[in-house]
């Protein structure tokens, strides 16, 4: 199933200069709509399933297990997140 990240509508910052998200790092803030996010970051990102096809998903906080994903390209994975749907 191909999807298209449609557009990155925030990421939190970390007060450390580490990329590794540990229970400790103390949060900065929030850049909004930034252009990439490094790795070990956390996004908020919109996600369109291309070719008119459907995925079977859940608010994480309805059903856990099918509120997980994680996208790949290329034999590696390149995100893995929570589902959480509004409206």
């Amino acid at each position: 199933m191909l999807v298209k990240i449609k557009s990155i509508e925030s990421m939190v910052t970390s007060s450390n200069n580490s990329t590794g998200g540990s229970a400790g790092s103390a949060v900065k803030g929030i850049k909004l709509k930034p252009k990439c996010v490094p790795g070990g970051r956390s996004a908020v990102v919109i996600i369109e399933i291309l070719d008119g096809k459907q995925a079977c998903v859940e608010n994480f906080e309805d059903c856990r297990s099918l509120g997980r994903f994680a996208l790949r390209a290329t034999g590696g994975t390149v995100a893995v997140g929570v589902v959480s749907m509004e409206g």
